[in-house]
């Protein structure tokens, strides 16, 4: 299937509660809900297993503002209250825009009885999926802003034989996107989800090797500013009724790269990604980015008011 036959489907939706409600830790689980009770291959890639799904399941909005818990109270909604969310994945040509039509409409769950409305859907060949910026061409400085918790794993940076992977511990999870951690995830995720014709190599003759791809952005990146801080978040309960955790990072950061193949790599990465989120658990709402070409100005660059989250 060529890449112009590939899609990035991108949903914008208003979910409505029908009563006073009080909302789960993780508030996209009300929307995946929906689309379970909805059924077709959404339902099927949001039961699946794995790291790199091609779907991504946004928490509830309020205004700008995602709806999880850090553990320090209820998450509640109120009657009427419209909340933003979307659901974007990556499939062929004209297959989901019905499915997710369909979504649209009024749902039981366990966490309430809410009304969904799709407000817009957005559909692009993934072959034209780029960041925005102020020249013809990607380079500069980068802006990253993640608006929430974004969790990778250090065993992304594994390139060892894999049958010796399972001796990496895959729960050390990194609070600060290092260059190298940052393009080695972004790879392994673009060949993940999309593989087969869609593999990207950083240069001619080389494997796709996450590994090389992070030892060049650790050679022509660096960053120029950041406000990251680490953010705890409660995503369930264990078989022992203890909460389940999970840490990653959230904020802005901004990265002069140097080298124009990394920079080429990277928009196609990063555009992606902004689609389907990066990291562990989009599926739930985490990792979603947003990314794009800035104008250098001396030493760094303020990051966008309203964007510090």
């Amino acid at each position: 299937m060529g890449s112009d036959r590939l899609y990035a489907y991108n949903a914008s939706l208003v979910v409505v509660p029908l009563a006073d409600t009080i909302l789960p830790p993780v508030s996209s689980k009300v929307l995946k809900q929906v689309v379970l009770k909805a059924g077709g291959r959404l339902a099927d890639v949001a039961r699946s297993r794995g790291s790199y799904k091609p779907l991504f399941i946004s928490m509830l909005y309020r205004g700008d503002r995602p709806l999880y818990s850090r553990g320090e109270g209820v998450l509640q909604a109120r009657r009427g209250e419209e909340l933003g969310a979307r659901i974007a994945l990556i499939g062929p040509a004209h297959e989901h825009v019905e499915e997710l039509l369909s979504l649209a409409g009024s749902w039981r769950t366990s966490y309430g009885e809410y009304r969904v409305k799709v407000s817009r859907i957005d559909a692009k060949p993934v072959s034209r999926l780029s960041l925005p910026g102020p020249g013809p061409r990607p380079g500069g400085v980068l802006r990253l802003v993640a608006k929430t918790p974004v969790v990778i794993a250090s065993k992304t940076l594994y390139t060892g034989p894999p049958e010796y992977s399972h001796r990496v511990p895959g729960n050390l999870y990194r609070l600060f996107p290092s260059p190298g951690l940052l393009a080695a995830s972004l790879l392994r995720q673009w060949n993940t989800v999309l593989g087969g014709d869609h593999l990207v190599y950083y240069r001619d003759g080389w494997n796709h090797d996450a590994g090389l791809v992070a030892r060049a952005a650790e050679v022509y990146m660096a960053e120029l500013d950041y406000e990251i801080r680490p953010e705890t978040l409660v995503v369930g309960k264990t078989s022992r009724g203890t909460l389940r955790l999970v840490r990653g990072w959230r904020g802005w950061i901004l990265y002069r790269v140097a080298g124009r193949k990394l920079a080429r790599l990277l928009d196609r990465l990063l555009a992606l990604a902004t689609v389907i989120g990066m990291g562990k658990s989009r599926g739930i709402g985490l990792g979603e980015i947003t990314a794009e070409w800035v104008e250098p100005r001396g030493g760094g660059e303020q990051v966008k008011e309203g964007e510090k989250g």
